[in-house]
C-alpha cells in the first residue's frame, strides 16, 4: 500500500487520535496508522478519565463504564474518604475509547490504517516518508507511538530506569451489585512501603469488573512488581475482603514515562505527543489528558505550519512546555517529597484540608503547584506546634 498525506500519525491511542481529529477538521489529508487491529486496545493505566479530560475534548458518556463522584485514600493504616457534588470524572474501558475516538477521526475524513507498523522514518527536504507494511509519504509526522517511540530508537537515545515507571495490574470480574455496594462512585487509591515499592496500588471500578493494579518507579523495583499485586489482592487487610467471589479475567503489563517532559520533543517535520514526549503526571500517573493535550496542541502547531510551509513546527516544544511542563516538573518534586518517606506512610492525613488537597489532586482538579502552595501553611503551622512543644 501506497499512501500520500499531509501528515501521518504514527500511533492510535488518544493523543494521536485527537490529534488526527483536529487536522482532519482543519482540512489537512491525515492518516493515522497503529500496528494494532483495535485502536487503544487495553493498557494497565487504570482508565480514569478526570473531568477536565471529559469536558476540554467532549467525551461521550457512551464510553463511561462508571462515573466518578468521590476518591478513597489509604496510606499506610490511615484512612479517608472525599466526596464531591459534582461529577470529577469517570472510568473508561480503553478500548471503546479508542474506537469513539477513531470514529471522530473519520467522521472528519481521516484516514485509520489498523495493522500497520511503522519502523521506518526518513527525512529529506522534500518531506518525510514512512514505511512498515505499507508506504506513506508526507510533509510532516506525528509520533504518537508510546514510551519506546520510534523517535527515540532512531536516534540511539534510552531511558532510565528512573525516568520509567512499571504498572501491572488485574481486570478482576465482579458483580454489579457488589461494585455499587463495595465501590460505589469512587476511585480508591493505596500508599504504603507494602502496597509498592515507590508508587501506589489502585482499585477503579467499572460497570462489572475492577481494574485492581500497583504502579512503581521501575528503578526502585527489586523483586517482581506482580509480587506486590498479588499480596494486594489476596493479602491486604483492606482490599481481599472486597474482591472475595471475585474471577481475575487478565493480567496486564506496560512502562510508562515519568521523567517529565523530554528535552527534544520536536524538530523540522517532526513532534511528539503523550507517552513519547515524556507527559506523564510523575504523582499521579495521569496520562490520558496530558496526551489530549499534547494531541490538541500538537494539531495547532502543525496547521500554523502548514500555512506556513512548515517553518514553525519547534514552536510546538515551547507550547508544550509553557502549557503543561511545569506541572509535570512540579509532579515530580511532589512525588520524590511524598513518597521517599517510607511510601507515604508517615505523611499525617488527619486534617480535613489535607484530605482535600490530596483528593483535589488525584482527580485532577488542582494541580501539584497549586496543591503545594495550599498545602505551604499548613505545613508551617504544624513545625511551629512541634517547636513549642
Amino acid at each position: 500500500m501506497k499512501m500520500r498525506a499531509d501528515v501521518v500519525i504514527v500511533g492510535g491511542g488518544p493523543a494521536g487520535l485527537i490529534c488526527g481529529e483536529h487536522l482532519a477538521k482543519a482540512g489537512l489529508r491525515v492518516v493515522v496508522t497503529d500496528k494494532r487491529e483495535t485502536p487503544n486496545r487495553e493498557k494497565p493505566c487504570g482508565g480514569m478519565l478526570t473531568e477536565r479530560a471529559v469536558k476540554k475534548f467532549r467525551i461521550s458518556l457512551d464510553v463511561a463504564e462508571r462515573e466518578l463522584y468521590g476518591v478513597a485514600v489509604s496510606v499506610g493504616d490511615k484512612q479517608f474518604n472525599v466526596d464531591y457534588h459534582e461529577r470529577v470524572g469517570m472510568n473508561v474501558d480503553r478500548t471503546k475509547l479508542g474506537l469513539y475516538l477513531a470514529e471522530r477521526v473519520e467522521g472528519e475524513g481521516g484516514v485509520i490504517v489498523r495493522g500497520e507498523k511503522v519502523n521506518e522514518v526518513l527525512f529529506s527536504s522534500q518531506g518525510v516518508s514512512c514505511h512498515g507494511n505499507g508506504s506513506y509519504e508526507c510533509d510532516a509526522v506525528v509520533f504518537a507511538d508510546g514510551v519506546f517511540s520510534l523517535s527515540r530508537r532512531s536516534s540511539g537515545w534510552k531511558w532510565r530506569r528512573d525516568q520509567l515507571g512499571l504498572c501491572v495490574q488485574y481486570i478482576i470480574e465482579v458483580s454489579e451489585g457488589n461494585i455499587d455496594m463495595l465501590f460505589g462512585d469512587r476511585n480508591f487509591f493505596y500508599y504504603g512501603s507494602e502496597v509498592s515499592p515507590f508508587g501506589y496500588a489502585w482499585i477503579f471500578p467499572r460497570r462489572n469488573s475492577l481494574v485492581v493494579g500497583v504502579g512503581a518507579l521501575l528503578s526502585k523495583v527489586k523483586v517482581p512488581l506482580k509480587n506486590y499485586l498479588d499480596h494486594l489482592v489476596r493479602g491486604h487487610p483492606l482490599v481481599k475482603p472486597k474482591l472475595k467471589g471475585g474471577r481475575i479475567l487478565k493480567f496486564e503489563t506496560a512502562v510508562v514515562p515519568l521523567s517529565g517532559l523530554l528535552k527534544t520533543i520536536c524538530g523540522e517535520r517532526w513532534i511528539a505527543l503523550g507517552d513519547a514526549a515524556g507527559a506523564v503526571s510523575a504523582i499521579t500517573g495521569e496520562g490520558m489528558y496530558f496526551a489530549m493535550e499534547s494531541g490538541r496542541m500538537g494539531a495547532e502547531t502543525i496547521i500554523e505550519s502548514y500555512e506556513e510551509e512548515w517553518n514553525c513546527m519547534t514552536k510546538y516544544g515551547e507550547r508544550l512546555r509553557r502549557e503543561i511542563g511545569g506541572e509535570l516538573k512540579w509532579s515530580l518534586w511532589l512525588r520524590d517529597l511524598f513518597l521517599k518517606r517510607r511510601g507515604g506512610e508517615s505523611l499525617d492525613v488527619t486534617s480535613k484540608l489535607l484530605q482535600r488537597l490530596v483528593s483535589d489532586l488525584l482527580v485532577g482538579r488542582k494541580g501539584c503547584r497549586r496543591v503545594i502552595l495550599e498545602a505551604l501553611p499548613l505545613v508551617a503551622l504544624r513545625r511551629v506546634r512541634a517547636v513549642l512543644r
